[in-house]
């Protein structure tokens, strides 16, 4: 048996393991970590029996380091030392699943007592698994798990539904059932005492459908951090699982809520649930105090707002430019937006994801320009990002998120820009702005070179002046508009940036030696033969 000892004073590690009978208590190995993070590398890789931890550190607490094990599944038992007394520290460690709390300075007899009832416990749960019923080891999180995945794919698949039954120690076939859906990457996880009571829900639900055998708690079900629960249509035990919630969150004070939907057909509906009870939590208004039990309702979603091919464009030409002046209109525009005056729990998901997508075509777009271009750090947007000082969604905070990850791609690309050939820099931003007017002088102030270097030096460069580049640029978009488009020629001139449509047609048959009318005939003929 391992002991993990977890204190950010050395002297302290050190007193706390003279104080260990190693041999007495049968103790293989002691391992220290002067902070969480070293703690929470020793727990995933080591995973020592038992940890001793100090409630206070540095960064984070011993309460933090008990919620990372309990998130990760892992069976590590906690002895928790502090020199504070106060009751809501005892309170809350011993419900977050302590097994005891020691006060500095430690004294001999008062840990060996603790380790030896960590052990027992640990023993007791040893000899449970050992001698357990398949019942019990079949009702695991991950066999029903897969249990149910199966029937996602097969709902005929009468095999896994017999056991699923006999699991459920059901009589009779269940041919109905309640979803409920919530999701811990849209509920404020930062907030210790929020995540510590998400815990202990979770644990009293799994002990009350391990009693009433009326269900099942999933975690990580479709995604990591989702959970399902699977239940019969019972009304008091619904009424049940729903005063537990409310129990177990009202000194918090913040909202808690589950999606609710119910599956009238099961298993031939239960995809169909699983989705409602998903609708149903992310219909969640931001803006108001919500029910525990959200039920699912027929209504439209309200999205992010797409972003347009040009908005995009000229967002990437502000990251080239450095411009955060550009970047923070953006940002504030764009959430603006997209929030509108009712802004749900799935506008705020389609934010997050709608942006994601923009940050890695973003990101994609620089590397065709510049292949050498890394950008492996996470600098993503997510819900907690979101949260005021009140654990609640804030547009400004929404705002600030957007531009500072914007602004931080603008930072890594300008720096990596600066030991590059400055003038790619310029011809990139000329292709992101093809449509615009191309006005030399005012290229010189933005790229801040004189006008008459940025000529000369960008046909050194690429062979050819700024307006032969630019035209040759147009001319590709204006192909690409004839071949997905049946837009008039007129229109494809002004889209591309000419505002002379005998212009474009003559450079159009300068790059292409065909008119655009020939072009057009010739594609027609192509898709004829």
């Amino acid at each position: 048996m391992r002991i993990l000892i977890v204190d950010d004073e050395k002297h302290v590690i050190n007193a706390i393991r003279l104080l260990i009978p190693t041999k007495m208590l049968g103790i293989s190995e002691i391992l220290t970590a002067q902070s969480c993070a070293a703690a929470k590398v020793i727990l995933d890789r080591e995973k020592p029996e038992i940890a001793i931890v100090d409630i206070i550190m540095q960064k984070e607490t011993g309460i933090s380091l008990m919620t990372y094990a309990a998130c990760n599944h892992l069976k590590t038992r906690f002895i928790v030392v502090s020199g504070h007394s106060d009751y809501e520290y005892v309170r809350t460690t011993l419900l977050g699943g302590a097994v005891d709390y020691l006060l500095k300075p430690v004294e001999s007899n008062a840990l060996i007592n603790s380790i030896k009832k960590a052990q027992r416990m640990i023993d007791k749960e040893g000899g449970k698994a050992k001698k357990g019923e398949m019942a019990s080891s079949l009702r695991s999180n991950q066999y029903v798990r897969a249990l149910l995945r199966r029937i996602l794919h097969n709902c005929e698949d009468q095999t896994t539904l017999e056991e699923l039954d006999s699991l459920l120690g059901l009589e009779d076939r269940l041919s109905s059932c309640v979803l409920m859906y919530y999701d811990t990457d849209y509920m404020p996880m930062n907030n210790t005492a929020f995540a510590q009571h998400l815990i202990m829900f979770e644990s009293k639900i799994r002990e009350f459908f391990s009693v009433a055998q009326c269900g099942f708690f999933m975690d990580g079900f479709q995604q990591p951090r989702d959970r399902l629960i699977l239940m019969r249509d019972i009304p008091k035990h619904i009424r049940q699982l729903e005063t537990t919630a409310v129990s177990a969150f009202k000194t918090t004070g913040l909202e808690f809520c589950m999606g609710m939907a119910r599956c009238d057909a099961f298993p031939q509906d239960f995809a169909e649930g699983i989705e409602r009870a998903r609708t149903a939590f992310f219909q969640t208004d931001t803006a108001a105090i919500p029910e525990v039990l959200q039920r699912y309702r027929d209504v439209p979603e309200r999205l992010a707002k797409p972003i347009s091919a040009q908005k995009e464009r000229r967002l990437l030409s502000s990251i080239i430019l450095h411009d955060t002046e550009q970047i923070s209109a953006f940002a504030n525009h764009w959430i603006e937006e997209s929030l509108g005056e009712v802004p749900t729990m799935g506008t705020i998901r389609s934010i997050v994801e709608g942006y994601a997508a923009l940050y890695a075509r973003l990101v994609e777009r620089i590397r065709g320009k510049y292949p050498g271009f890394q950008d492996e750090a996470s600098h993503q947007i997510a819900y907690i990002s979101f949260l005021d000082e009140y654990f609640r969604i804030s547009g400004p905070m929404m705002v600030e998120a957007v531009y500072q990850s914007l602004q931080g791609l603008s930072d890594r690309f300008t720096a990596f820009s600066a030991e590059e050939e400055s003038f790619l820099r310029i011809a990139f931003y000329m292709e992101l702005n093809f449509d615009a007017p191309l006005n030399q002088a005012e290229y010189a102030r933005l790229f801040h070179v004189h006008k008459d270097y940025l000529s000369r030096r960008f046909k050194h460069v690429f062979g050819e002046g700024m307006i032969n580049y630019m035209n040759r640029i147009r001319i590709a978009h204006a192909e690409k508009l004839m071949r997905e488009t049946e837009l008039k020629i007129r229109e494809i001139a002004y889209l591309t940036g000419f505002d002379d449509e005998k212009y474009f047609s003559r450079q159009f048959k300068r790059f292409t030696q065909l008119t655009p009318s020939e072009y057009r005939t010739t594609l027609k003929d192509g898709q004829a033969s």
